[in-house]
């Protein structure tokens, strides 16, 4: 079983799942990727501070840089990047929908396991197993911050009356090493998780890779764009060009998968079928950002050894929300909180600073998304080498959302904290980066659709591995259920042959 040249494109999650199975099978694969890689300065700023006993506020400086905190959220772009939230969506709706046919989540339930031999899960035994199984031996539990070890406790005493009205909750699942593992030294709590983890503790595709390259699992072809791809009897033309050149290059594959994100994706398919001038859905799973108040402060000493990424998840049933659950994420303190609050108090900050700091003991962040059947979506068209993106509205969207912050209000006391309504900011399409849907995939698929391999109607040898295939964009974080998707095509796609 030997073909020397399937090519994949792109190397994030999904392309990296999809060659693990198919290096797994012994095919040899050659991933095409443009190859963004953190500035050398950067990197040399990083090595210090890993080879430093002592971590100041100037060795830090380089991984903070950028970093700015408003009342309208964190725009942090990360030094290090890391794809922290492994789940998708509870059991019940762990299946991908095809035309009124489901892939069961039995069927998917085979590459979980296998996702979770290269993926680390930081996860707890608790109510939240009934929508999100573990799918891994190998899990470990982080540590919680002290705030939310206070809230769980507080949500552990009301547990009775929280979940009949609908709310589920329980510690976060994240793509992060807890425990000193190999070589990878684990999680130490330096809180600097917004910026990107230096240890490399928050799981990255790149670690993956390089394990991929570094055994030679992989051929790894960087600073290639693609452009499109053409399929010509046996062979598929990659019609790609150096990004710091531009230099055209070709490559000849016998198949090809498709992994480089939602928008590349699209701009490619687009050229490669010769549809300049059709339109996309991009799907998209509504994110909005909400502060809360909780009843339990934490104070200074408390904030010295945690980690800043989300610590509980709380799950919303309510047929008056819809038929589908609200994710929520919450968030304990963060340093970047104070900039946000300087960004708030303006020039009475030094005056107000006592009081806003006691407000900062009890201040949580709420992440929410919901389905994308409830929230708006964008329209994607090729106009000559620009991908346009419209938005387009939908009224139920900011409905759902505000019914979701009155059902948290009314809920407080068992809940433990208050939502300050008035910060409420709900994004546009794409912000909350939970989106595809752009090549649904269908059992008769037609056009600007795939089929259950991923491959676009009128292609026979390209596979889309990526989000764009998903029909619609669940409420939970994505990427365990896109990877176990992108190994189950590397693993099956033979069977479309």
């Amino acid at each position: 079983m030997s073909d020397p040249s399937i090519y994949i494109i792109g190397s994030g999650p999904a392309s990296i799942s999809c060659a693990q199975a198919l290096i797994g099978d012994g095919y040899p694969v050659v991933i095409l990727d443009a190859g963004l890689e953190l500035e050398a300065e950067k990197q040399k700023a990083v090595a210090a501070l890993l080879a430093s006993p002592q971590w100041d506020e100037a060795a830090l400086a380089p991984l903070k840089a950028g970093a700015h905190a408003t009342v309208n959220g964190i725009p942090v772009r990360k030094k290090l990047f890391g794809s922290d939230y492994p789940y998708r969506e509870v059991l019940e709706h762990l299946s991908i929908h095809v035309d009124q046919v489901a892939t069961q989540a039995a069927e998917l339930a085979p590459y979980y396991p296998a996702v979770f031999e290269f993926v680390p899960l930081a996860a707890a035994r608790d109510d939240l197993l009934e929508m999100f199984p573990l799918h891994s031996d190998t899990y470990q539990p982080l540590t919680p911050s002290w705030q939310a070890k206070q809230l769980l406790q507080h949500l552990n005493k009301h547990r009775a009356q929280l979940r009949e009205k609908g709310f589920t909750y329980g510690a976060s699942r994240l793509a992060v090493q807890a425990q000193p593992r190999e070589e990878q030294k684990g999680c130490i709590y330096c809180g600097l998780c917004m910026y990107g983890c230096p240890h490399h503790a928050i799981y990255s595709a790149a670690q993956t890779l390089g394990h991929m390259v570094q055994k030679k699992q992989v051929r790894y072809v960087k600073n290639v764009v693609v452009d499109c791809v053409e399929e010509a009897g046996e062979t598929v033309r990659i019609h790609a060009h150096d990004r710091l050149s531009g230099a055209p290059h070709t490559f000849a594959a016998t198949r090809v998968f498709l992994g480089c994100g939602v928008i590349p994706t699209a701009k490619i398919l687009l050229k490669s079928l010769q549809q300049p001038s059709a339109t996309l859905t991009m799907r998209d799973s509504l994110y909005f950002l909400l502060p809360l108040v909780g009843w339990h402060g934490a104070s200074s000493s408390s904030r010295v050894h945690l980690h800043t990424l989300a610590q509980v998840f709380i799950e919303i049933m309510d047929q008056a929300l819809g038929n589908y659950p609200v994710h929520c994420q919450l968030y304990t303190y963060n340093e970047l909180y104070v900039q946000a609050m300087k960004d708030v108090l303006g020039k009475a900050y030094p005056f107000l600073k006592y009081p806003a700091h006691l407000l900062l003991d009890r201040l949580m962040v709420l992440q929410g998304y919901l389905h994308s059947d409830l929230s708006e979506t964008a329209e994607i068209s090729l106009q000559g080498e620009t991908l346009a993106v419209q938005r387009k509205e939908n009224p139920v969207a900011a409905q759902t959302v505000r019914k979701v912050v009155k059902k948290l209000y009314r809920n407080a006391f068992s809940l433990g904290f208050v939502p300050l309504a008035p910060l409420l900011k709900i994004a546009h399409p794409g912000h909350g980066a939970h989106c595809g849907g752009t090549f649904p995939m269908r059992l008769n698929p037609g056009n600007l659709e795939t089929d259950i391999y991923g491959r676009p109607a009128g292609l026979r040898r390209v596979h889309v591995v990526d989000a764009s295939v998903l029909p619609s964009i669940p409420s939970t974080t994505i990427a365990l259920n896109i990877m176990a998707n992108a190994y189950r095509i590397g693993k099956e796609w033979h069977h479309a042959v």
